[in-house]
């Protein structure tokens, strides 16, 4: 069994929903405080019992000095870097924030190191991501998954001015996710909500099969239409039988005017879009002409760059895509000691059995 926790975000997703939602499962509050305490930053943390319509959440309340000064990814990481934080929890937060700072050099179109965080910099921000890594740590969560996000619509006062709903760096770091709109005038998805869920959900998915162990609620802040809450269900999933996998493609084309080089230089290309695996080989075509079949295997979310990457790089006209069946162990690294030296070794396994 896999203790796995699905979000399901029918009001949309932020930072203090999602930590309250952890905290209303189970997570051990005064253990988030006491790791949160090591960021040195000047702040209170507490949380409450509220209600959101019909249902009764947890909401979260950050309490920090008016005003913070700008912080740029350098000083935010410096704050978490010198921290005697987890491992894990130092090294996913400082990739969260490094995914914000990239949406936001996109949108403005400036250099990641001149990017100054505003409300993202702010101490409220910082606590919510870290505290999620540590709340999920708490509960000991192994995998996690989420309902599709709904996008509100309208405009939304911030330090750059105006801008739409959503918010042009949510959109950018919902890249891949799958998302759908709602006939409300409020900002569902917050930018740390975003990164939050992009970067730790392994798919968007309707709710999989599992044996629920708890069921918890976080409190938003808006009034809304229906209860502002993130629904948190933490349950087990059993490995074999009801293991998810996001549908997976197969992208193929025939190539018969390439070299070695340009051929190379494509799998790179393939590789940073996305591509689980790439790989060709020799074909003979009409008037017995000597080509390459290029095939490339792929989740959905990644399927338009791949296209657009194949277009662009080679001479081709068309590609064939067709569905697969993946059967996928599970794999991590442990350390072993052989001959007085410690060594990282791959291993692959399904349930308890390993495999060589």
């Amino acid at each position: 069994m896999q203790r796995v926790a699905y979000f399901d975000c029918s009001s949309g997703i932020s930072g203090d929903m999602f930590l309250g939602a952890l905290i209303d499962c189970g997570a051990d509050f005064e253990y988030i405080k006491k790791e949160l305490s090591k960021l040195n930053l000047d702040f209170e943390i507490s949380h409450q019992r509220v209600r959101k319509g019909a249902i009764s959440a947890t909401k979260v309340i950050i309490k920090e000095p008016r005003g913070h000064p700008l912080r740029n990814l350098k000083t935010v990481k410096e704050i978490i870097e010198k921290t005697s934080l987890p491992e894990e929890v130092k090294e996913k937060s400082l990739s969260i924030f490094t995914r914000l700072a990239e949406a936001e050099a996109s949108v403005h179109q400036v250099d990641i190191e001149h990017v100054h965080f505003h409300e993202i910099g702010a101490v409220d921000t910082i606590v919510d991501i870290v505290g999620v890594l540590l709340g999920l740590k708490s509960l000991k969560v192994e995998r996690i998954f989420s309902s599709p996000l709904p996008l509100g619509r309208g405009e939304l006062e911030t330090a750059h001015g105006k801008i739409p709903i959503p918010a042009p760096a949510t959109m950018k770091l919902l890249e891949g996710c799958r998302v759908y709109g709602k006939e409300i005038r409020e900002e569902l998805v917050t930018p740390t909500g975003a990164a939050l869920i992009s970067s730790l959900a392994e798919g968007f998915v309707d709710f999989p099969a599992m044996h629920i162990l708890k069921v918890g609620y976080g409190a938003g802040t808006k009034e809304l239409p229906m209860p502002n809450v993130l629904r948190l269900v933490v349950g087990e999933l059993e490995e074999k039988k009801e293991k998810t996998q996001p549908p997976t493609f197969i992208i193929s084309a025939n190539i018969d005017d390439s070299t070695p080089e340009v051929m190379g230089f494509l799998f790179e290309r393939l590789f940073e879009v996305g591509a689980l695996d790439v790989w060709q080989h020799p074909i003979l075509m009409k008037k017995n002409r000597l080509a390459t079949e290029l095939s490339v295997l792929c989740y959905r979310d990644v399927m338009e760059k791949i296209i657009d990457c194949i277009f662009s790089e080679t001479t081709t006209n068309g590609l064939r895509i067709s569905e697969v069946k993946r059967s996928v162990l599970d794999r991590k690294i442990v350390e072993v000691k052989v001959l007085d030296e410690t060594i990282k070794v791959k291993v692959s396994f399904e349930g308890k059995r390993i495999f060589t």
